[in-house]
């Protein structure tokens, strides 16, 4: 996508428990822009109110796909080799994209 600036969509995952029973997360989603002179500043603030809708409805559906892997693969949730978090499976000749 051109941008009018540098853009970075930050996410960062904290455990909110320790040991075998910490089975809760927490998700930080964080947008960077640098705006490229003044059309960049433009931009930034004309779509600022549209960020708030489409990052919110992007977490929605991360965490609604992290809670069903959860449920069908058992406790932990954890990927099979080859798996993505949408449960499609990447590996050569697979999934959707071959």
């Amino acid at each position: 996508m051109r941008l009018p600036g540098e853009a970075l969509l930050d996410f960062e995952i904290e455990s909110l428990g320790h040991g075998p029973a910490a089975s809760r997360s927490r998700l930080i989603q964080t947008a960077w822009f640098l705006p490229r002179g003044l059309l960049g500043s433009a931009y930034w603030y004309a779509v600022l109110p549209l960020h708030g809708i489409v990052f919110k409805a992007m977490l929605a559906g991360i965490r609604r796909a992290a809670e069903a892997l959860a449920r069908t693969d058992g406790p932990g949730g954890h990927l099979k080799s080859g798996q993505s978090w949408t449960g499609q499976d990447r590996s050569v000749g697979g999934g959707p994209e071959a």
